[in-house]
């Protein structure tokens, strides 16, 4: 009976994992986006620039902050997510056509080397003293959090409104106009403000919002903190001139230590979502390290997701009866097949291989099946941009504005990017241990036939 238990147990589980994860689809997504962005070449550079080099160059190859945006300019690049119905290669469509920067900076220390002078020959035969600035490794606790605009406007938003395509284009003075008339118009659009997004989500009173984490190659970054800015992809206007207009203008310079790109598809074909970030590290030594994280996540809030609750909570009961067992395995008994008859004989099941496994299975699945929860809870949040799901302050925000249902949307995308993007990060989260659950659920099961086929070829209990 036990065993029969186990099966079904084993079944069922089985059963929802192949509904809950991406599997080949998922794969088949993010290495279509991989190669259409990270793959992709910058555009060749103006001499003394070898053509050859920028013809050649990739996402991953970024070594210095010129380089940073040639990619982001070139036309195979990060501009080949341009589209003006917001989509990228066949039915996968950008979550409000947003592309996200981040970048994280940290605040001026002290050197190591406190009296050190760069002394040199400038071209013009004069001598100069140059006292550096130094700007230590990465450390939230040391995170650069002041307003770098000194003036009204951030640099560069007036350039970031010349994105926009020729149906919504407006002149330097009707953005100045709305800017000066309506707090809306009046953020920061270019990212020179730090911002928390967790402080700005309009979220149910159930959903806790949680840090967005990007583990890269030397620390770990929170990415919904930070200088933040966005591009639409469906816009069709002047984006090279905003991008030079942020070079120029030093968005990125020796306090920075994380530049970061992203990006949210979603498939409705294939049920699935992508999350993806293209990240460069920007270490104190003065390295650009770039990487790539991506993931590919599978909705289950629609069709099947009623079917994959019911198997959920069936799941639970089986876990719930799994648990018994494990505790039951040491519990003494006169009549006890496989377990101690008496308390003498506890520590010698306790320390038993086959008990540890047991019981470090019903812990992972435990784990599991928590993390799991979170991600359902977090996932009822995200919701089509209908009228009775718009939280009232989006509503309010807009109500007064001249474009109010264009920005209405605008706003519910940008709430619905930070809770995807935490949704994607929950669901990666989620993984791992239902990665060691389907492992040991099976080797359980393979230590069920070994004790029972040598003997008796009849299932029995671990022991």
């Amino acid at each position: 009976l036990d065993c029969l238990i186990y099966l079904a147990f084993l079944a069922i589980f089985t059963v929802e994992v192949i509904a809950i994860i991406p599997g080949l689809d998922g794969w088949k997504s993010i290495n279509s986006l991989y190669r259409r962005t990270v793959d992709g070449f910058a555009n060749m550079g103006p001499e003394p620039r070898s053509p050859d080099l920028y013809s050649f160059l990739h996402f991953l190859d970024i070594d210095d902050e010129s380089e940073f945006w040639q990619w982001v300019r070139g036309d195979e690049g990060l501009m080949s997510l341009l589209s003006e119905d917001a989509t990228v290669a066949y039915n996968n469509f950008v979550v409000g056509g947003i592309v996200r920067f981040t970048q994280l900076r940290v605040q001026q220390e002290e050197c190591a080397w406190p009296l050190f002078v760069h002394t040199y020959m400038d071209s013009f035969g004069n001598a100069r003293n140059v006292t550096p600035t130094c700007f230590g490794e990465w450390n939230s606790a040391h995170e650069a959090q002041q307003n770098r605009s000194t003036t009204f406007l951030s640099p560069c938003t007036l350039n970031f409104y010349r994105t926009y395509g020729p149906g919504v284009l407006m002149t330097d003075e009707q953005i100045l106009n709305n800017i000066r008339r309506d707090p809306y118009w009046q953020g920061d659009r270019t990212g020179w403000v730090w911002s928390d997004t967790v402080d700005q989500v309009y979220a149910e009173n159930q959903y806790e919002p949680s840090d967005v984490l990007l583990h890269g190659q030397f620390r770990s970054y929170s990415l919904n903190k930070g200088y933040h800015w966005n591009i639409y992809n469906q816009n069709t206007g002047d984006f090279a001139g905003l991008f030079d207009c942020q070079e120029k203008s030093g968005w990125i310079d020796e306090a920075t230590r994380l530049l970061a790109i992203q990006f949210i598809t979603v498939n409705p074909t294939v049920q699935l979502m992508t999350y993806n970030v293209l990240f460069v590290e920007v270490t104190s030594a003065g390295g650009f390290y770039p990487g790539v994280q991506q993931h590919a996540v599978k909705f289950v809030a629609s069709s099947n997701g009623d079917l994959v609750r019911v198997l959920h909570i069936v799941l639970f009961c089986f876990l719930i009866y799994l648990s018994i067992r494990a505790v039951m395995v040491v519990v003494p008994h006169p009549y006890h097949l496989w377990g101690p008859r008496s308390i003498k004989e506890i520590p010698m099941e306790f320390f038993r291989w086959a008990t540890i496994f047991r019981w470090i299975h019903v812990v992972v699945m435990w784990i599991w099946m928590a993390k799991q929860q979170s991600v359902w809870l977090v996932g009822q949040t995200i919701t089509p941009t209908d009228s009775g799901r718009i939280p009232l302050k989006i509503q309010q925000i807009a109500a007064n504005l001249v474009y109010s249902e264009a920005i209405m949307v605008q706003l519910m995308s940008e709430d619905r990017f930070y809770k995807m993007a935490n949704f994607a990060n929950l669901s990666y989260a989620a993984m791992v241990p239902l990665s060691f659950a389907v492992v040991m659920s099976y080797l359980h099961m393979l230590i069920y036939l070994y004790l029972a086929f040598p003997d008796h070829f009849t299932c029995q209990a671990i022991s």
